[in-house]
């Protein structure tokens, strides 16, 4: 089961975690929550990926639209701990520059400016 968390804010980030699997079901089951809590209240936003166990091209599609909504208002999406085989996926398929990945919740921050 896919689910969608949010976490107390850090500051003016918006700290969410996703878990289970980003696949087709997963991606409808959390899409237009986490639509609403990343790009329409447009803060930046550290994603807690850790518990992700599989992420297909719907998944990255989301993570994707969600930073470049983002983008749009100056600000950054940054993934925390992925998964050695998600991050595999995310490095094959050239997403890291706009989806950037951090290791800690301190390291995201600071990608964020928040440090």
């Amino acid at each position: 089961m896919t689910e969608l968390t949010v976490r107390e804010p850090i500051g003016e980030i918006l700290h969410v975690a996703l878990s289970g699997s980003l696949d087709l079901e997963g991606v409808a089951a959390v899409e237009r929550r986490f639509v609403i809590q990343t790009s329409v209240r447009r803060r930046s936003t550290i994603v807690d990926v850790s518990a992700v166990d599989l992420l297909a091209s719907i998944g990255i599609g989301m993570l994707v639209e969600a930073a470049r909504g983002l983008r749009l208002h100056g600000k950054k999406l940054v993934l925390v701990a992925p998964q050695p085989a998600i991050e595999r996926v995310l490095v094959a398929t050239h997403v890291t520059e706009l989806l950037p990945i951090a290791r800690t919740v301190e390291e995201a921050r600071a990608r964020l400016g928040e440090a």
